[in-house]
């Protein structure tokens, strides 16, 4: 029996050091990273708010959450500039408020595994050994997803002006793999408006 389990605890070990796929350093991988903000970006572009000729804008983000807020806030305020926004950095220069906010900017994961998935193994006096994942047929498709809106009121007497139907920005990266083989479709390194790179990688 110790026999047995020595040959065991040794053929995990010599498996489970050919799968070791160390990705990122930060908390968030940058595939994450560009899935929002490129969610971010295109959710961005389809905000559009009539404010009237000469008028000029305040950007209220107190209500805006989400991950990285700080970019989807930037990226607004550069969409609606390029339609024509004139923002001012003082809320007493205003004409008008703009009131942004987030209905959604994170990430949705899905995974389909044809084959034998990671376990933990118990090692008598040693405790625990994760065998490693073994794949025939394996998809992870992550997807991003952004919704944003805007409303417009004046910022005197407070009555609405314009409002932005919330629209709804995606952003995918898929992977399949097959035994060795595996590939991926994405719409993040495009040129933005819904070109995909497909790369076929072969793995040992």
């Amino acid at each position: 029996m110790p026999r047995l389990i020595s040959v065991i605890v040794l053929t995990g070990l010599m498996l489970g050091g050919c799968t070791t796929d160390r990705q990122t350093d930060p908390q968030r991988t940058a595939t994450e990273e560009l899935l929002i903000s490129s969610a971010a970006d295109r959710a961005a572009e389809q905000l559009s708010l009539d404010l009237g000729p000469g008028k000029k804008a305040f950007l209220d983000a107190t209500n805006f959450e989400g991950l990285d807020s700080k970019y989807a806030i930037a990226t607004i305020r550069s969409s609606l500039l390029k339609k024509g926004t004139h923002f001012v950095g003082d809320k007493k220069e205003a004409d008008t408020i703009v009131e942004i906010r987030a209905g959604a900017l994170s990430i949705d994961k899905h995974e389909t595994l044809v084959g034998v998935p990671s376990f933990n193994l118990p090692i008598p006096l040693a405790g625990q050994l994760a065998t490693p994942e073994i794949a025939i047929y394996k998809s992870e498709d992550q997807e991003g997803i952004a919704k944003f809106g805007a409303t417009a009121y004046d910022a005197k007497d407070g009555h609405f002006v314009a409002e932005s139907t919330p629209p709804l920005g995606r952003a995918h990266i898929t992977k399949h793999v097959i035994l060795v083989v595996s590939w991926t479709h994405d719409d993040v390194h495009g040129n933005g408006d819904g070109d995909k790179k497909e790369t076929t990688i072969f793995e040992p």
